[in-house]
């Protein structure tokens, strides 16, 4: 059954990890049923306007979880990480156990 999924958004403030620093970004997250995209403030990619860009997408295409990373504002090339080799079924197990 295929249910046709509402757009959603979703605005988190995202913390830097080293207590000695006090930064914080303003992160915005969207989600339509085909894809999860992420929108840190301030960071875009190529073909989108100041502040309206997605740098970061997740989507199953063919099967397959994968992630998409535009990292280079001047590229129009994205990075594509395929996921599923990270599946938890996956994992061996220790040796010695």
């Amino acid at each position: 059954m295929n249910v046709a999924m509402k757009e959603q958004e979703a605005e988190f403030i995202l913390k830097d990890n080293n207590s000695d620093f006090d930064n914080q970004l303003n992160v915005k997250i969207k989600m339509d049923g085909s894809f999860l995209a992420i929108q840190p403030q301030g960071y875009g990619e190529p073909t989108s306007e100041d502040g309206s860009g997605y740098p970061i997408l997740m989507e199953i295409y063919e099967g397959r979880l994968r992630l998409i990373v535009w990292d280079d504002i001047n590229c129009q090339d994205p990075k594509i990480i395929d996921l599923e080799k990270s599946k938890e079924t996956l994992r061996k197990e220790a040796e010695g156990k």
